[in-house]
């Protein structure tokens, strides 16, 4: 809306999305009944090819969609390419209110955290009660309750067995679902431990939607993590020109990307994000990481201090911010951190990678191996990071130990040669060191 407009703003619009043409227009609104006036712009003249208006009533207002795009493709002269068939229900439009659920759920998924995610779950259950058969909020639900894993600090034990029946819900409404088997594929990928199931379904919601980006984004994301970072590059790019104004994809990118050794690339993507969402604590805990391999720990703790309070504390900011206290020599402010985590752990769940990244840098490299073993045992998420996140410990006959565990592949590996880590919730023999699986219970 902001680039909307005149014609040199709808062209400075296209230049910036990369795209040969804009859409852009006004809306209007009296009593129940919707006024659009629209037109199709050339990005590279600024010249209108197309103009129309549009009315309906508010209740047919998906309808009046439909009409536009089949004008937009006839001014285009194109042949619209139909992705096949898949079932419709109630929330797709026909229900308005249903449908604005979904989209209001959505929207919070992309910027998450512990207040927000709870948010999104309402709203795709009143989009579940308008429309039991609404696989899209189904699906939503999946993603926020893994995302209340990675961002909010909640059990997995709990969370994901939840997400695994949400996604479940999904495919038995649509077994096409791109967005159910982006949701296996994580749940494969941060707590199953298989990582071939999860590269197969990821690549399947690729396969089943190339336009979807959180799919492509999930997919770079698994590759990174199993030492695959410049594999992941062409999917973490396509994400972000699927969807350019989202936080969280932009941010995902510019580590994704940073891992691959594209440093200009992956600061362009952070720097947009915080461009876009001032107060995405995601997009700030991946600067200040920049801050710090430039010898700014200062600027770093300050960075981190606003992301805690914005993310209400959440352990993913918190180990970073220990780091940065130890790179800044303040080490009384990193030990009063670390024990108040490990109290937020006696307390309640607090994963284990979290305190075992505060202690590692503090240099007890002990207490850090203590916690990463607990971690495997509780199934903590970020565990999967292990080949990731701790290059210290490599030597480690501890950390060695786990990473055979973890079946995590060798950098360049065949992902195909890997098996699920011992424990996966997809194997159902159990040793006395296997984690526990609150899913098998």
């Amino acid at each position: 809306q902001r680039l909307s407009g005149t014609s040199p703003e709808a062209k400075a619009a296209g230049k910036k999305l990369g795209a040969a043409y804009v859409v852009e227009g006004t809306t209007q609104r009296i009593g129940d009944q919707v006024r659009i006036n629209a037109r199709l712009v050339a990005v590279d003249e600024g010249r209108t090819l197309w103009a129309d208006t549009f009315d309906a009533p508010i209740a047919r207002v998906f309808t009046l969609q439909d009409r536009m795009g089949d004008a937009v493709t006839a001014a285009l002269k194109l042949s619209p390419v139909l992705p096949p068939a898949r079932p419709r229900s109630p929330c797709d439009g026909d229900d308005a209110q249903a449908y604005r659920a979904y989209l209001r759920g959505y929207y919070e998924i992309n910027r998450p955290d512990a207040t927000r995610l709870p948010i999104a779950l309402a709203a795709f259950r009143e989009a579940i009660d308008r429309d039991p058969t609404c696989a899209r909020a189904w699906a939503g639900t999946a993603f926020a309750y893994r995302a209340l894993v990675m961002t909010a600090d909640r059990d997995p034990r709990e969370m994901f067995p939840l997400a695994k029946a949400a996604v479940a819900r999904t495919l038995a409404i649509d077994p096409d679902s791109a967005e159910a088997y982006t949701s296996k594929g994580f749940i494969e990928f941060w707590y199953d431990w298989d990582w071939p199931a999860a590269e197969a379904s990821l690549r399947h919601a690729v396969a089943l939607n190339p336009n979807l980006a959180e799919a492509h984004i999930a997919l770079a994301h698994l590759l990174v993590n199993i030492g695959r970072a410049n594999e992941a590059l062409p999917h973490a790019r396509q994400a972000t020109a699927l969807d350019p104004l989202s936080p969280l994809i932009n941010s995902l990118a510019g580590s994704f990307m940073a891992s691959a050794g594209q440093k200009a690339e992956a600061q362009k993507h952070i720097d947009k994000t915080l461009e876009l969402e001032p107060d995405s604590w995601v997009a700030m805990r991946i600067r200040s990481s920049r801050w710090m391999a430039r010898g700014q720990p200062a600027r770093a703790v300050a960075e981190l201090q606003r992301a805690a309070e914005i993310s209400h504390g959440s352990s993913q900011i918190l180990n970073v911010l220990g780091q940065a206290y130890v790179q800044a020599g303040d080490r009384p402010a990193a030990e009063r951190l670390l024990a108040q985590m490990e109290q937020r752990r006696r307390d309640g769940y607090v994963p284990a990678t979290s305190v075992a990244m505060v202690a590692l840098a503090l240099g007890d490299t002990g207490r850090a191996l203590d916690l990463l073993e607990q971690g495997y045992r509780e199934r903590d998420v970020r565990m999967s990071f292990l080949r990731r996140d701790w290059d210290s410990l490599r030597g480690e006959p501890r950390y060695e130990a786990l990473l055979r565990k973890m079946h995590l592949p060798d950098p360049g590996a065949s992902i195909a040669d890997a098996t699920p880590a011992s424990g996966s919730a997809t194997q159902h023999a159990r040793g006395a060191d296997r984690p526990r699986d609150v899913s098998q219970q």
